[in-house]
């Protein structure tokens, strides 16, 4: 096979990839706020990671046939890509227990948009034209689908909240993204995912016992139904194990910014799941998701036009 072949075969399976990883991450909107009605978001969180980090060093040692040598990366390099992980996790998962899940995915849907900016900041890659012609319809379509402007219940604020603290927590996985790739450049994805997870944990376990001695935390092993077993192994055999694997091969052969336009898919799944449960989105949701994917998409495909 030539190398053009090998390329375009890479990239084929780089977008099968990253489709296979919106549909799983789009799991996660209704399955975790589901979830977090027994189980509050740091336990969740701070359980996730570990079983995520035994699952993944068991499939590495079963792919590579024994360990890999150690990363020669800088200690504070690891911390900072663990806490950066972790920061995405806990902000993300806190959002989706007290958002709702259909506001939080479409605003998840911004994440191209949050890509160029966080590739500039780090990278210096300027972004083009068409992300800030993408910011005209993006702005007001997020705000739209988050924010209730006639809503006066705490439900209303609190969904708002919500789904900001999912929009903070692209931002922390943007940049991880992109340190991951340039850091641990050369590793194999499976064994890069894994690593990071690992790194993530000392973090996520903190964050739980700070939550914990705060009194923010809840749980109840003896009345919680086995339902919430399955679930909890769905999300994490699922978005965080394969959906973070795939999402990191997607980025090394397509790009942060390329893979992050395939995201604009996850409000439409998460729409269609929701809709299958019996919630019927409204109007202002709907139209606040269609401003935010004609804004990303066609703040890309400027993009590419000039390319």
């Amino acid at each position: 096979m030539s190398t053009v072949e090998e390329t375009a075969s890479g990239q084929y399976l780089a977008r099968l990839g990253i489709l296979t990883t919106v549909c799983l991450w789009a799991l996660q909107f209704p399955l975790v706020h589901r979830l977090a009605e027994n189980w509050d978001p740091y336990s969740i969180t701070a359980l996730r990671y570990p079983l995520a980090v035994v699952i993944l060093f068991a499939a590495q040692a079963v792919f590579f046939r024994g360990p890999l040598p150690p990363t020669p990366l800088a200690f504070h390099r690891k911390a900072l890509l663990g806490a950066s992980m972790a920061l995405f996790g806990v902000l993300f998962t806190v959002g989706l227990a007290i958002g709702d899940p259909v506001s939080t995915a479409i605003l998840s849907a911004v994440a191209p948009v949050t890509a160029s900016l966080v590739a500039w900041l780090v990278r210096g890659d300027k972004p083009n034209r068409g992300v800030i012609i993408a910011l005209f319809l993006v702005v007001p379509g997020a705000l739209l689908a988050t924010v209730d402007f006639a809503g006066k219940t705490p439900r209303d604020a609190q969904d708002a909240l919500g789904a900001f603290l999912v929009f903070l927590a692209g931002v922390s996985w943007s940049w991880y993204s992109l340190k991951a790739q340039d850091w641990l450049a050369g590793l194999p994805q499976i064994a890069l995912t894994a690593r990071s997870v690992l790194w993530c944990c000392p973090f996520v376990v903190l964050t739980f016992l700070v939550a914990h001695g705060l009194g923010v935390t809840y749980w109840d092993y003896e009345t919680a139904p086995v339902q919430d077993l399955q679930i909890f192994l769905i999300v994490t055999l699922g978005p965080m194990v394969v959906g973070v694997m795939l999402w990191n091969l997607s980025v090394s052969r397509l790009g942060l910014t390329v893979t992050a336009l395939h995201l604009n898919l996850i409000p439409v799944i998460t729409m269609l799941i929701a809709y299958t449960q019996g919630s019927v989105p409204d109007l202002r949701q709907v139209i606040g998701m269609a401003l935010v994917i004609a804004g990303v998409t066609i703040g890309q495909l400027s993009g590419r036009a000039r390319r």
